[in-house]
């Protein structure tokens, strides 16, 4: 039989996670479980008109690579290590995107249970991190063979979950000159820890404003001085590192702030979340 479709009801599948790298490459996840990498392109004779930076270069992204779709392998955070794209899923189950053999491999559980958040850890080309359910921020490492294994735990909470993270670039730590780098891990408990990775038994406890019901969904660094915070209650936070104090509180979103990126020049902050009007113009930082 031969049957003839006028009109497909077809439309791609939701994306639920990103992951960028240097060179305008960019990973995401989607909701039927497949796994892509984009290239940024961009467009000389300026054609294309959907994307555009301050110098008027327009750019689209082409998707160079594809695993297709599982809908039992949602992807719920994605992090770029060394060439490796490494996915978290709510199971509590890290995997690495293979994109030669078209699968995801190499599997291993993470203690901490689900993993929220997933980032590169600067201490070495080939770890990240994952900030857990049972409140900690778990450190992993990818040896010369490929395995994915547990290096390092870090506790940020006794009573809640971590839900975000973000490495802070090395700064003055004191007046001693001692330079020092620190990770900020966002809860779900009302506050944002601050931990030194020298000694990550002590650490900064930031309150957020709202109270203990208020979930810090998105961290992301600015200057290593300063950094920012998005929550549930739609607010984002520029704090104060070194005083462990909020400069700024910024509200702008009517629902949660999921994301957060900090243009380059560390000047201007764009957020987006689960407001029906999606990504906002960015806040000048002062």
């Amino acid at each position: 039989h031969v049957h003839r479709v006028r009109f497909a009801r077809w439309a791609p599948a939701g994306v639920v996670a990103l992951a960028a790298r240097p060179g305008g490459v960019l990973g995401l996840a989607r909701e039927d479980g497949a796994y892509e990498v984009l290239q940024a392109v961009s467009d000389a004779d300026g054609s294309n008109r959907n994307t555009g930076d301050a110098t008027g270069t327009k750019w689209t992204f082409r998707t160079t690579r594809r695993i297709a779709g599982r809908r039992d392998a949602v992807g719920h955070a994605l992090a770029w290590v060394g060439g490796e794209l490494v996915v978290a899923f709510l199971n509590g189950v890290l995997a690495i995107a293979d994109f030669d053999r078209l699968a995801l491999t190499r599997e291993e559980t993470c203690p901490g249970g689900a993993a929220f958040s997933l980032r590169p850890d600067p201490r070495g080309p080939q770890r990240f991190a994952a900030a857990c359910d049972d409140g900690t921020l778990r450190c992993f490492a990818i040896d010369a063979d490929g395995a994915v294994s547990l290096v390092d735990t870090i506790r940020a909470t006794v009573d809640g979950s971590c839900a975000s993270c973000a490495f802070l670039r090395p700064v003055l730590l004191n007046e001693d000159g001692r330079v020092g780098r620190r990770v900020a891990i966002g809860c779900d408990d009302g506050t944002v820890r601050l931990i030194t990775l020298a000694d990550t038994t002590a650490g900064e406890r930031l309150t957020l404003a709202g109270g203990a019901s208020v979930v810090a969904w998105a961290i992301a660094d600015i200057d290593g001085r300063t950094f920012c915070s998005g929550d549930s209650t739609g607010a984002v936070t520029v704090w104060d590192a070194r005083m462990a104090v909020a400069l700024q509180t910024l509200r702008r979103h009517d629902a949660d702030v999921l994301a957060l990126a900090v243009v380059a020049d560390q000047n201007a902050i764009f957020a987006a979340g689960a407001a029906t009007r999606g990504v906002l113009p960015p806040w000048t930082v002062v």
